[in-house]
């Protein structure tokens, strides 16, 4: 990972930052600190749990959505990018999630060269979630 801060990379900011730069942002930090409200204590850090089954889980989708595409299956590339869209906006990766629901909507739709077009732009954006767990150490 570069040393190299760029808004692409930016988990959260500063807060006049953030919401300057919040199409680049991430991780919703709202989103985040909602999960991190539900710890109790004497329990396991529950953020720190859902983001790594969050990371793991995601990994997998990605891999079933590349597969799908390659086996030009354009209703399992619908049912991963729906699974991956809903699991990343629970984790605030809402940025990701849109892409997801492009994804989606064009396998739904018919488009299937239009949803395999789009899979570098999700691999991109998955990257930089996995890579902003990563920089702020909640990934498992």
């Amino acid at each position: 990972m570069s040393d190299v801060a760029s808004p692409q990379n930016a988990v959260v900011t500063e807060p006049g930052i953030a919401r300057q730069k919040s199409a680049n942002v991430v991780l919703d930090q709202h989103v985040l600190d909602r999960i991190r409200a539900l710890n109790r204590p004497g329990r396991p850090n529950l953020l720190v749990k859902v983001l790594g089954l969050y990371s793991s889980s995601s990994i997998a989708l990605t891999d079933a959505l590349t597969s799908a595409a390659l086996s030009q299956d354009a209703e399992a590339m619908r049912q991963a990018a729906h699974a991956l869209k809903s699991a990343s906006a629970n984790v605030g990766a809402n940025v990701f999630a849109e892409v997801c629901k492009e994804v989606e909507l064009a396998a739904a739709s018919g488009k299937f060269e239009d949803a395999c077009l789009l899979l570098e732009t999700l691999r991109e954006e998955h990257k930089k979630v996995l890579q902003a767990l990563e920089a702020r150490d909640l990934a498992a």
